[in-house]
Order: C-alpha cells, then sequence, then structure tokens
C-alpha cells in the first residue's frame, strides 16, 4: 500500500511539474514571438545601431514630406490667389466698360471668364492633390518597406 501511494503521489508530482515546464515553456516562446512583432518593422537588422540609424532616416524622411507638402500647399495657395486676382481684374475690365450696346457680349465674356476661372482653380487643386498624395506615396514606400532579416553569414 505504501509503495502504491508513493507511485501515486511520484506521479502526481512528475504531471505536475511537466505541466508547469509546459506553460513556462509556452510562456517564453509566446513573449519570444510576440517580441519578434513588434520589434521586426524597426529593428530588422542586426544591431541596435542599425535600428538607431533606420530611426534617424525616418524622422529625416517625415521631416522632408513635411518640408515638401508645406511647399505644395504654399504654390496652391498661391497659384489660387493669382488665379482669383486674375478672375476679379478681368470681371472689372469687363464690368467698366461704358458701351452698353453689347449688354450680351459682356455677359458671355464674364460668363466665360469665370468658367474659365473656375475651371483652372480645380486644376490646381488636383494637380496640388496629385503631387501630395504623390510625396506621401513616395514616404510610406521607402519608410515602411521592412527590410528582410539579415541571416548571420557562416565564417568558412
Amino acid at each position: 500500500m505504501a509503495t502504491e501511494m508513493k507511485d501515486t503521489f511520484d506521479n502526481f508530482f512528475k504531471q505536475a511539474t511537466e505541466t508547469v515546464q509546459n506553460t513556462v515553456n509556452t510562456s517564453v516562446r509566446f513573449t519570444e514571438e510576440m517580441s519578434k512583432f513588434w520589434t521586426r518593422p524597426v529593428g530588422s537588422n542586426q544591431s541596435f545601431e542599425d535600428a538607431r540609424r533606420k530611426g534617424e532616416q525616418f524622422v529625416t524622411d517625415v521631416i522632408g514630406l513635411l518640408q515638401k507638402n508645406t511647399a505644395e500647399g504654399q504654390k496652391l495657395v498661391d497659384a489660387q490667389c493669382r488665379n482669383g486676382m486674375e478672375l476679379s481684374r478681368k470681371t472689372f475690365e469687363t464690368i467698366a466698360t461704358d458701351d452698353a450696346a453689347d449688354l450680351r457680349d459682356k455677359a458671355m465674356n464674364l460668363w466665360t471668364t469665370s468658367f474659365d476661372a473656375a475651371r483652372k482653380s480645380t486644376e490646381i487643386g488636383m494637380n496640388a492633390g496629385m503631387q501630395l498624395i504623390e510625396n506621401w506615396t513616395s514616404f510610406v514606400t521607402r519608410a515602411f518597406n521592412a527590410t528582410e532579416v539579415k541571416k548571420p553569414t557562416s565564417a568558412k
């Protein structure tokens, strides 16, 4: 009876120990995989120096992107203001003529000028929008292009 009881407790402690060991091993593997998952985009290279360099390049690219997009925004505002001033100038020139005989021609000229200005304004906005999207796309492609993990070269 004592031998059976000893074997039962030995098996119980052996199973309990194996269960705890498997739990710890699973936890270690889970932690390793999660660490790889979260550090791979930044530290996909072999050293922290590489990760630091990559981080610096990312920040430099962000600053460059902001500068490009700010310059593009300034060009957009400048072009829209020039377009609006040109429309105002042409409108006042059209209205300012004293000759009332050609009222129909004046109205047509005013409508044509307005539609041309609206078309030009739309083109300016579309071109600026396309440039901003191109800047962002270029940045995202360059900055988030995950590099492959370098495998250590074996010495031969």
